[in-house]
């Protein structure tokens, strides 16, 4: 009997999910420009291929921009990565006197 009550309290409460999402429907984006991304954005995902532009509101499948956005949080986290090991480097690089 003591065993079903800690079963019984120890489950987990249900997960709320998101809504689900037609990944074809259409949603508004606008890509970043700077001096580093001036070229519109070639995005190629299955049966969708198109150049988007930048700085300017544009409407894209879902999927389409669910992909960009996963691009762009791989993008950061690449930066951050080759900025944390390069830190890294100069330091080991002073303590043997190398600068």
């Amino acid at each position: 009997m003591a065993d079903e009550a800690v079963k019984k309290t120890a489950r987990k409460p249900a997960e709320k999910k998101p809504p689900k999402i037609d990944p074809h429907e259409m949603v508004k984006i606008r890509l970043h420009m700077d001096k580093q991304h001036m070229a519109p954005l070639h995005v190629v995902v299955n049966d969708y291929a198109d150049d988007i532009p930048r700085a300017v509101d544009v409407y894209v499948p879902y999927y389409v921009a669910k992909h960009i956005a996963e691009i762009e949080a791989q993008d950061n986290r690449t930066l951050l990565l080759t900025r944390s090991l390069s830190d890294r480097f100069e330091k080991k690089l002073r303590e043997i006197g190398g600068m």
